[in-house]
């Protein structure tokens, strides 16, 4: 190992994870995870992750060879989805994946970590897969204690937050930005939130992930997006490395935008937030044949029904029990913590139309959801 090997331990929700790796790596995950994982000083940790790019480390592994049988294990959650990835052999209790998009293995229940990421070191990309792991560890624990993950982007203004929660094309992206824009308000999350009771108020944490910007959304801020480079590389680099990056790397051929948390702050102008009370849930739906935002209260029954569709998948568990229980837990109790949601806090449908992105609308859309703090 390198002599740069540092640890760091963060906290989301009190759950505790010890990272271990090179100085530079940890900075660009403290830099993509804060501020709702918040660095602790001192203390045992619940979980242990290790980085590695050592190239004798990443062979010692890699020659091991392929399960022989083929098998593949769920290991991450993406919206509605569980991705899976192929056995590699293991020594003793390990299991060991390979993930083909970032050429990193993931050793599970391994001795020096309960989970080790073993990366290739041609770019910076696997820190990615690095951030999916302390993620889902997180994810898995909160939701083990009754948090629920709600598919949405979520914007603070004052003291309280709003989330705006739906599926894919929902309009969730663009709403949060046009959201942004509107004087004092800070990012909360950009596509996923956990939400939880706290002294008896419903309160939203963040958990931060890369952003894709669809080029539609982009041609709605123009001015916002156009100093913005297009390349991918640039979410995989703290801001220290950014500064100093001299590469180039092709955009995405759909001419999505990809980011970091903190790169979508800095082209909005805000802060990021970590938690905060919840005062409203927005469901968007995009409808071309309407003109303007328009913002309507649902009654608690209404919300109900819709806010399912906006649930995220419930994290793997195959990281959080370093294997001894792959299976997801699923939504079981969902259904109840819906029910006392809906009744808690204010939930609207906001449709949006053609010409919906004004500064007049942001105005009318900010006043609506959060009062006199706006």
């Amino acid at each position: 190992m390198t002599a740069d090997l540092q640890t760091v331990t963060l906290d989301y929700l009190g759950c505790t994870i010890a990272v271990s790796g090179e100085a530079a790596h940890l900075a660009w995950l403290r830099e993509f995870l804060s501020p709702p994982f918040a660095v602790r000083a001192g203390g045992p940790a619940q979980f242990r992750v290790a980085y590695t790019t050592e190239p004798a480390r990443y062979v010692a592994v890699f020659v091991r060879g392929p399960d022989p049988e083929g098998r593949r294990l769920a290991c991450f959650a993406f919206d509605q989805r569980e991705v899976d990835y192929p056995r590699w052999r293991g020594e003793g209790d390990e299991i060991v994946l390979f993930d083909a998009e970032f050429r990193s293995f993931y050793v599970i229940g391994g001795a020096s970590a309960d989970v080790e990421i073993v990366a290739h070191r041609d770019d910076q990309w696997p820190r990615v897969a690095l951030m999916r792991v302390v993620r889902e560890i997180a994810a898995a624990h909160v939701e083990s204690h009754g948090a629920l993950p709600i598919h949405g982007a979520a914007v603070r203004l004052g003291a309280s937050a709003a989330i705006l929660a739906g599926p894919k094309r929902s309009g969730k992206t663009s709403l949060l930005f046009h959201a942004l824009l509107h004087s004092g308000t800070a990012l909360v999350a950009n596509d996923r939130v956990m939400l939880h009771r706290d002294v008896g108020a419903w309160r939203a944490t963040g958990m931060p992930t890369v952003i894709s910007i669809r080029k539609g959304t982009r041609l709605l801020f123009p001015d916002a997006f156009a100093s913005q480079r297009d390349d991918p590389t640039l979410a995989s680099l703290s801001a220290d490395e950014r500064a100093r990056y001299t590469g180039g790397s092709k955009g995405r051929d759909d001419g999505a935008l990809v980011l970091n948390p903190m790169q979508l702050g800095a082209l909005a102008g805000v802060e990021r937030a970590g938690t905060t009370e919840l005062r409203a849930i927005v469901l968007p739906r995009v409808d071309p044949e309407r003109i303007g935002l328009s913002l309507a209260k649902l009654t608690p029954d209404e919300a109900a029904e819709r806010l399912p569709g906006a649930l995220f998948r419930p994290a793997s568990r195959l990281f959080y029990t370093r294997g001894r229980e792959p299976a997801s837990p699923g939504h079981a109790a969902a259904a109840e913590t819906i029910a006392h949601l809906v009744r808690s806090v204010a939930c609207f449908e906001c449709i949006l139309g053609a010409d919906a992105y004004t500064s007049a609308s942001r105005t009318a859309f900010s006043h609506q959801l959060f009062g006199s703090a706006a």
